[in-house]
């Protein structure tokens, strides 16, 4: 919401995925402000569970070692 109220032309977000709920939450205001915002949601390759799991259509368990937190995830999660 900050970044929403601080920069208005704000035309993409791009946040990281986690575990999901927060890119979510961001969606949801996101659009609740401007319909036409475009949301990406970001995972390291080094902690790609929430994108294989997106691709396989299934949770599965992936290998994980980064240390950037947000975007640390070992399991993808269903949304």
């Amino acid at each position: 919401m900050e970044t929403l109220e601080d920069l208005p032309e704000v035309q993409v977000l791009i946040l990281p995925l986690g575990g999901g709920s927060g890119v979510s939450g961001a969606c949801i205001v996101a659009k609740g402000v401007d319909p036409s915002i475009e949301v990406f949601a970001v995972q390291s390759e080094q902690a790609p569970a929430g994108y294989l799991s997106w691709k396989q259509g299934q949770i599965v368990e992936a290998e994980m070692n980064t240390f950037a937190e947000g975007v640390a995830t070992r399991w993808g999660f269903m949304n």
